[in-house]
């Protein structure tokens, strides 16, 4: 497989801002939730819409390369379950304990009811729309999921493990890369563009629903493994077109037009253009541990316990603000170095070894 999409394999220059962009979608998605579920009004320079598409574009394009290089698929879905699962079952179990007494259930009737029982099992297997809510909990706010987003991640496994097998057919069957993921665009546009006419006609909540699921994210992903095949053309004109895209994102009137065609090209090449201008400004932050991940699995709970216990009507909307990131922070940081850091070590050392395997005659 390497040599035939050899023209497109290139060498990342890791000195760059990919983390700090993690943590500008990380913290856009928590602010979103504490828009929506406090009825705050937090501004950030994402909008809802976007951060999460622009995270699978940023996970196509550090994923690719593997595939490309024709990486065996048992170890590329070995890698992926150390980096996605660990930190997420932490955050699945550690939650549905911590949440118990807040129950209004009771503890017994919370830990021995069937609801307890299919949330843990729904939401491991990465399928929380069956189970979104624990027994009792949450049942006072507009919405009872213990945690929201987590939707997102059932997505990025399907955009994960169905990309190498597609970039297989294409070159079992002698398929233009380029041409393949241009058409995979144009199908994943066409399929939003459907089910947004469907829910702007109908009303019906389940056509938004599938408008954001697996063919509606799509075209993020692999905008993000656009960018890579292109990686030293990117490069070259990289501060022209974060310049450019910039401007068009923050200066464009939001015209559903726009929304719907060319947005998605405007943040996924001006953020993907962010984040890789050298200097890696992180470094001097977290010191390499990056914890955008788990801000992220541990936000929407503990947006949701403000909004429970109604802190926005006690101490204001900013004071809230400041004690949900802070318990947010505190809990992705427990959660890093619980489990996190734990397995990032351990794939670390894999590597080397494997490294050094290869460098023995």
């Amino acid at each position: 497989m390497q040599e035939y999409f050899s023209p497109y394999i290139h060498d990342i220059d890791r000195n760059n801002n990919m983390d700090l962009v993690r943590y500008i979608l990380a913290f856009g998605v928590l602010i979103g939730h504490f828009n929506y579920l406090c009825g705050a009004d937090v501004p950030w320079i994402i909008s809802t819409h976007n951060r999460v598409g622009v995270f699978f574009a940023m996970s196509g394009f550090v994923l690719v390369k593997g595939m490309l290089q024709g990486q065996p698929y048992g170890t590329f879905v070995k890698k992926r379950i150390l980096r996605i699962v660990p930190s997420y079952f932490f955050v699945i179990i550690a939650f549905a304990l911590l949440l118990a007494p807040l129950s209004t259930c009771g503890l017994y009737d919370y830990f021995t009811g069937g609801q307890f029982v299919k949330y843990l099992l729904a939401n491991l297997s990465f399928l929380n729309f069956l189970e979104p809510a624990l027994p009792g909990v949450f049942d006072d706010c507009m919405n009872n999921a213990v945690n929201g987003s987590l939707w997102t991640m059932k997505v990025e496994w399907q955009l994960t493990l169905t990309a190498p097998p597609l970039l297989w057919l294409i070159k079992r069957y002698r398929i233009n890369l380029v041409k393949a993921i241009i058409a995979i665009l144009i199908c994943s546009l066409a399929y939003h563009l459907l089910f947004h006419y469907l829910y702007s006609t109908t009303g019906k909540n389940i056509y938004e629903i599938l408008g954001r699921q697996f063919m509606g994210q799509t075209f993020f992903f692999y905008m993000g493994i656009l960018i890579y095949c292109y990686y030293r053309q990117f490069m070259k004109h990289l501060a022209a077109l974060a310049l450019i895209f910039g401007v068009i994102y923050f200066a464009m009137p939001g015209s559903e037009i726009y929304y719907l065609l060319f947005q998605p090209f405007v943040i996924c090449i001006f953020f993907m253009a962010l984040s890789l201008v050298p200097g890696n400004i992180c470094r001097y932050i977290d010191r390499g541990n990056n914890i955008s991940y788990e801000i992220f699995l541990c936000h929407y709970p503990i947006v949701q316990l403000a909004h429970h216990y109604g802190l926005i009507d006690r101490y204001g909307t900013a004071t809230t603000f400041a004690l949900v990131v802070a318990a947010t922070l505190m809990a992705a940081v427990i959660t890093y170095i619980t489990v996190g850091r734990t397995f990032k070590i351990y794939q670390s050392r894999r590597r080397s070894d494997i490294s050094l395997q290869q460098r023995i005659p």
